[in-house]
């Protein structure tokens, strides 16, 4: 309606002009229109500025909204990790240090004497070998022991049974 109104106040403006005639109501209408049509632009910017300001201003806060979310779950999953990281290193630390204690009560057990200890068997990783290499020495040490006490045995009895004097030589 008002396009249609300010074509007709055009119309009627060019025929003033055509007919020599200034300062008629069609001027007047035409600005009035005119001002009328630039408010109303106006006011239709300021209401658009006013709905995106408000979307913007909506999604501004969701992505706020959205960013802590975002920094909790990470904090969480954080918190998760470290809580992980000590549970297995925990778990870890006992599954290798009782058969490194173990380890270290072997040969000190050994060393006193007790050739008949063994370190438990109880995987075939590299600890399952290594007690497995360990029981073996601790069998051949036992072993060797004994042939050690056996001769020194049979050398005892010799010594004991003989009737003269036995004189050792130093072949040097």
């Amino acid at each position: 309606t008002t396009a249609r109104r300010f074509r007709q106040a055009l119309h009627a403006y060019r025929t003033e002009i055509q007919e020599g005639y200034r300062g008629g109501d069609s001027a007047r209408e035409i600005e009035e229109i005119t001002l009328d049509t630039a408010d109303q632009i106006s006011r239709l910017g300021r209401d658009a500025a006013r709905h995106v300001s408000r979307k913007i201003q909506a999604n501004n806060q969701e992505m706020l909204e959205l960013s802590v979310i975002s920094r909790r779950m990470l904090a969480f999953v954080l918190f998760l990790a470290l809580v992980t990281t000590i549970i297995v290193a925990i778990v870890m630390a006992r599954a290798l240090g009782n058969p490194i204690e173990e380890w270290v009560d072997g040969p000190r057990r050994l060393a006193e004497g007790d050739l008949s200890f063994r370190v438990p068997e109880e995987s075939n990783d590299e600890i399952g070998q290594l007690a497995q290499a360990f029981n073996s020495m601790a069998d051949k040490l036992k072993k060797s022991t004994q042939r050690i006490i056996s001769a020194k045995a049979y050398t005892d009895n010799i010594i004991k049974s003989m009737s003269n004097i036995l004189v050792v030589v130093n072949p040097d």
